[in-house]
C-alpha cells in the first residue's frame, strides 16, 4: 500500500520559483529508486530521479497537475497536485512487483513517452535484461522479443527482421543519429559496446512520418548510458567481465562518470575477443572476432534550461570472420573484415521551458563515419584458356568502403492545451560513399609470369541526400479516455553519382595503367529526385484503468539505398554478380495495425495483429551483365506481408512468474512484369512461427532463475532460391544475483547455459557457406559486474 506524505514548505517565492521536490523509494527496502519515471499530465514538467532517487520540477506554473511515478519492475503511482504560490514536497512509496507493466520511459516517438501509453507497439530492451544475457551483437539482445527475429552472416555480423522486413527496410539510430552503411553484409547492428547500452527501443512498424525513407519496417534506437545532473557532485565507475564457452570468448568493458548541478561527464572502454564458435557438428570456420570501443560524453548547463551536450564514440574490430552471406560469396571463400571501424561525434544544444507554449527546443549536428575494409580468398579453381595455355589464378579480392553521413536536426515541442501536444522539426542528413575495389590474380603462360592487380569501383562516388519536415499532434479525447496521435511528413531526396569506368586501372608486375584496353562505362554521370509523404494516425482508448485498445493507420515510403542503385558487386567467377538499377522506383507501404494490452500487477497482455501492403518492393532478378550471370536490381509488383505477436506474463504464485512470446508473419508478392501474367511468391528471409515460453522465479529476493524454451515450426513456405528448415526447441537456462555490497564495493553475478541440451539446428535466416550451416552449440556463459 502506497504512503504519501504531502508537506507544503510556505517561503516568499516569485512565480518563477514554484516547482515540486520530493523522494521516490522502494517501500520494502526504503532505498531510494534511480531512474524512477515522474509523468506530468503537461509533459514539459515530466522528468527522471537521481542515483538517490530525489527528483526537482523547476519553474512550474501555477496549476493542478496530475503526476504519475512509475519504475520497472514496480506497481505505478498516480496522484494530483495543487501548485498555486508555495512548492511542494512529496515522499512517494513504490511497490515492487514481477510482472511488466510498460513503465519505461521511451524517445523513438520523438517525445517522452511511458511504453504502455504509446498507440504504436514499441519493444524495449533496457540495462537490467542486457545485464543477464549473453549476446555479441544488438539483435542477440533482441532476437527474444515478440515480433522481432535475428538473421545471421555470422556470429558477430547480424541483421534484425522486424515482422519480416530487414537491412534496408529498417532505420537503426545510435542516440538518435542515422547509421546508414551497406547491408549486403551485415554490419551495422554490431558496431556497438553492448555493455554501454541504457536500453534498445523498436518501433514495430512504418514510422516513415517520424523518420523518412527507410522506416517502411521500423525502427531499431540505441540508447548510450549517461549521467544525470546531481544536486552534489557524485562520481561512479563499473567495471564488467564476461566469459563464452562456446567461442572462448572473452570481454571487459570499464565506465566512469561523474556530474554535479551543472555538468555531466562519461567515460567508457571495452574490449572483447573470442575464436571460432563450436556447433554440434564441430567448429564453425572463419567465425572468430574481436573488436575495441571507445565512448564520452559531456555535458554542461548554461543556465538551468539550458544545456550543450557533446558526443563521441569509436568502435574498432580487426580480423572478424563473415561465415556467411552465401548469395555473395562462392561457398569455399574465406571472407574476413580486416577492419571496420565506425566514428560518431554529435554536438546538441537543448532550451527547455522557453515560454508556456514552446516548451522544448532542441538542435543537433552529428557526423558518423564507418569503414569496412574485407577480405575475400575465393580459393577458385584456375582458369585455363585452352587456346593460349594462359593460367589465371585469383588470389584474393580486397573490397573496401568508407561510408559518411552527416546530418542537422532541430525538433520543438509545444503545449497547444492541457490535452493538445505537438512536435514539429526538420530533419536533414547526407550520405556520401567511396568504394573500392582490388582483384590480385597471377596470370601465367609459357612465355610470362605476371602478378595482375585490377582496380575496380563497386559503386560510383554517390551521394544521398534527404531533408524532411515533419509533425505530430497529440490530444485527449472523452474525459482523456481517448487518445489520438496524427502525424505527417514530406520528404526532398536529391541522388547524384559521378561517372564511372570498369575496371580503374591494372598494374602489372608493378606498372599501373590507367586506361587498360577493357575498360568501360558502368555509369554515367547522373542525378534525380524522389520526394514523398508520409502519415500516420493512431488512437489509444482506455477500456478500463488497466485494459486498452490500439489502432494505427500509417503509410510509408523507401527511397532506394546507393547499393541498390549503382552496386557492381564481382566476388569471384563462382558466384553471379550483383548489378544495381538507377531507374529503381521509391517502395511504398501502408500499415494497419491493431492491439489490446492488459496492464494489472498480476498479469499483463500485448496482442497486436497486423497487415501490411506494400508495392514497388525493390529486390533481384536473374540477367546478363557484360555477357556474365548477374543477378540485377528491380521493381517487382505488390507485396503483402500480416500475422501476429503477442507477449504474456503472469504471477502465478509469490513471484513465480510464467511468460510466453509468440510471433507469427505470412508473407506473399505479386509478380507482375512476366508473360505468363502475374504470379505470387514467397517473401524471401520470413521466419516461421515461432515462440518462447518460460519460468522466472524470485528466490528470497537474492538470485532470479529464469528458465525458457525456444520453439521453431518448419518453414515449408521458402522463398526463390530458399531452402525450407525444419523445426526445433532449445532450452536455455540462467542465474543473476542481486546487488551485493560490500564496503565501497557492489557485485552482481550472472551465470547461465544456451542450447543446454547442444541441439543441432538452423536458424533459417542464417546466410553460413559450407559444410556447417548451423547455430552455434552449448553455451556456458559468466559475467562478473563491480560498481563503485
Amino acid at each position: 500500500m502506497k504512503k504519501i506524505v504531502l508537506l507544503c514548505m510556505f517561503a516568499s517565492l516569485t512565480f518563477a520559483q514554484v516547482r515540486i521536490t520530493g523522494t521516490v523509494i522502494d517501500e520494502k527496502t526504503l532505498i531510494g529508486l534511480k531512474g524512477a519515471n515522474i509523468i506530468c499530465s503537461n509533459p514539459t514538467y515530466s522528468t527522471t530521479t537521481n542515483q538517490n532517487g530525489n527528483f526537482t520540477i523547476e519553474n512550474i506554473l501555477p496549476d493542478t497537475y496530475t503526476l504519475t511515478f512509475s519504475h520497472i519492475g514496480y506497481e505505478p503511482f498516480k496522484m494530483n497536485v495543487n501548485v498555486e504560490s508555495e512548492s511542494a514536497e512529496l515522499n512517494i512509496k513504490l511497490m515492487p512487483i514481477s510482472v511488466e507493466l510498460g513503465e519505461v520511459l521511451i524517445v523513438s516517438l520523438k517525445n517522452y513517452q511511458l511504453q504502455r501509453t504509446a498507440p504504436i507497439p514499441v519493444e524495449v530492451v533496457e540495462s537490467k535484461k542486457i545485464e543477464v544475457k549473453s549476446a555479441v551483437t544488438v539483435p542477440d539482445l533482441l532476437k527474444q522479443q515478440s515480433g522481432l527475429a535475428i538473421a545471421r552472416d555470422g556470429i558477430w555480423g547480424t541483421n534484425l527482421s522486424i515482422r519480416g522486413l530487414s537491412r534496408s527496410n529498417i532505420v537503426t539510430l545510435i542516440d538518435g543519429n542515422r547509421i546508414e552503411t551497406a547491408t549486403d553484409i551485415a554490419a551495422g547492428l554490431s558496431l556497438f559496446n553492448i555493455s554501454d547500452i541504457e536500453r534498445i527501443e523498436v518501433v514495430k512498424g512504418a514510422a516513415s512520418s517520424l523518420y523518412g525513407t527507410g522506416a517502411l519496417g521500423g525502427v531499431v534506437n540505441i540508447i548510450s548510458k549517461s549521467p544525470s545532473y546531481q544536486d552534489n557532485f557524485i562520481s561512479k565507475g563499473q567495471l564488467s567481465t564476461e566469459y563464452n564457452g562456446v567461442n572462448k570468448g572473452k570481454g571487459a568493458s570499464f565506465s566512469m562518470s561523474a556530474s554535479n548541478h551543472a555538468f555531466r561527464l562519461k567515460l567508457t572502454l571495452s574490449g572483447r575477443d573470442a575464436e571460432n564458435a563450436m556447433t554440434p557438428r564441430g567448429e564453425l570456420p572463419n567465425s572468430q572476432f574481436n573488436d575495441l570501443t571507445f565512448s564520452t560524453l559531456l555535458g554542461f548547463k548554461l543556465a538551468e534550461n539550458k544545456e550543450v551536450l557533446f558526443n563521441y564514440q569509436m568502435f574498432n574490430g580487426n580480423d572478424i570472420g563473415i561465415p556467411g552471406a552465401s548469395s555473395l560469396f562462392p561457398t569455399i571463400a574465406k571472407v574476413s573484415y580486416k577492419f571496420v571501424q565506425r566514428d560518431l561525434f554529435s554536438a546538441q544544444f537543448n532550451w527547455k521551458n522557453v515560454n508556456t507554449s514552446l516548451t522544448n527546443i532542441s538542435l543537433k549536428y552529428f557526423v558518423q563515419n564507418i569503414k569496412r575494409d574485407v577480405e575475400n580468398i575465393p580459393n577458385s579453381p584456375t582458369q585455363v584458356n585452352p587456346n593460349t595455355g594462359v593460367r589465371t589464378t585469383v588470389m584474393k579480392i580486397l573490397p573496401t568502403g568508407n561510408h559518411y553521413v552527416q546530418g542537422l536536426q532541430l525538433q520543438s515541442d509545444w503545449v497547444l492545451s492541457n490535452n493538445n501536444f505537438l512536435v514539429a522539426g526538420i530533419d536533414f542528413w547526407l550520405r556520401n560513399i567511396d568504394s573500392r575495389r582490388e582483384r590480385h590474380l597471377t596470370v601465367v603462360s609459357p612465355a610470362s609470369y605476371i602478378n595482375k592487380i585490377i582496380g575496380e569501383k563497386p559503386l560510383p562516388e554517390a551521394t544521398f541526400n534527404s531533408l524532411g519536415i515533419y509533425a505530430q499532434d497529440e490530444f485527449s479525447l472523452l474525459n482523456k479516455n481517448l487518445s489520438v496521435t496524427i502525424g505527417g511528413r514530406f520528404d526532398l531526396i536529391n541522388i547524384s553519382n559521378k561517372k564511372t569506368l570498369q575496371p580503374v586501372y591494372e598494374i602489372n608486375n608493378g606498372v599501373v595503367n590507367n586506361t587498360p584496353a577493357n575498360q568501360f562505362v558502368t555509369w554515367e554521370e547522373a542525378n534525380s529526385k524522389n520526394n514523398s509523404w508520409s502519415s500516420n494516425i493512431g488512437f489509444l482508448y482506455k477500456i478500463t484503468e488497466n485494459i486498452d485498445a490500439t489502432l494505427n493507420l500509417a503509410k510509408s515510403f523507401r527511397s532506394p539505398s546507393l547499393e541498390e542503385r549503382y552496386q557492381f558487386i564481382d566476388q569471384g567467377a563462382a558466384v553471379p554478380l550483383r548489378i544495381g538499377n538507377p531507374d529503381l522506383k521509391p517502395e511504398n507501404g501502408f500499415l494497419t495495425d491493431a492491439g489490446l494490452r492488459i496492464w494489472n500487477p498480476k498479469f499483463s497482455l500485448r496482442l497486436n495483429m497486423f497487415v501490411n501492403y506494400m508495392n514497388d518492393l525493390v529486390s533481384e532478378k536473374d540477367g546478363l551483365f557484360d555477357n556474365r550471370s548477374a543477378k540485377i536490381k528491380t521493381n517487382l509488383g505488390k507485396a503483402l506481408l500480416t500475422g501476429f505477436d503477442t507477449d504474456i506474463e503472469s504471477d502465478i504464485f509469490n513471484k513465480f512468474n510464467v511468460y510466453s512470446i509468440i510471433s507469427f508473419v505470412y508473407g506473399e508478392y505479386e509478380e507482375t512484369d512476366t508473360s505468363l501474367g502475374s504470379k505470387k511468391y514467397p517473401v524471401p528471409q520470413l521466419p516461421p512461427l515461432n515462440g518462447r515460453i518460460g519460468l522466472r522465479y524470485f528466490v528470497l529476493d537474492f538470485v532470479t532463475i529464469d528458465f525458457a524454451s525456444i520453439v521453431f515450426a518448419k518453414q515449408h513456405r521458402a522463398a526463390i532460391g530458399e531452402i525450407t528448415t525444419p523445426g526445433y526447441v532449445t532450452f536455455d537456462l540462467s542465474f543473476a544475483s542481486k546487488q551485493i555490497e560490500y564496503g565501497r564495493l557492489i557485485f552482481r553475478l550472472v551465470a547461465g547455459v544456451e542450447n543446454m541440451l547442444d541441439k543441432t539446428y538452423r536458424n533459417h535466416l542464417t546466410t553460413n557457406r559450407g559444410f556447417i550451416n548451423i547455430e552455434p552449440g552449448r553455451n556456458i556463459f559468466m559475467k562478473l559486474y563491480t560498481s563503485w
